[in-house]
């Protein structure tokens, strides 16, 4: 699992973010942490998706709050335990908020 912890400091480093897109990404919950992370600690404003069936790139805003990662579906239960301790330090809001 530490590999996996590193996830925030991967991201905070990367000049641009892409993904690959399939029928459950928006549902996995490790899907939305990568998204979750890019939007928090991301310093560019667009992301890229990569489609794989067309190999098709779109360019999406990065600043679209992404589904918060606690509720997605895991195929290990355990990993919870570590994507909530990823996830907790950082709010789910950004300032300017009405929740922040």
């Amino acid at each position: 699992m530490p590999g996996v912890q590193a996830l925030p400091v991967y991201i905070a480093c990367c000049d641009e973010f892409v993904y690959v897109h399939h029928d459950e990404y928006w549902e996995r919950a490790w899907c939305l942490t990568e998204q979750f992370m890019h939007w928090k600690l991301g310093t560019g404003e667009s992301k890229h998706r990569l489609d794989p069936t067309g190999l098709a790139f779109t360019t999406e805003s990065s600043r679209v709050q992404p589904p918060d990662p606690t509720y997605g579906k895991l195929a290990v239960e355990a990993d919870r335990i570590a994507l909530a301790s990823m996830t907790s330090i950082m709010p789910y809001t950004l300032p300017g908020d009405e929740d922040y």
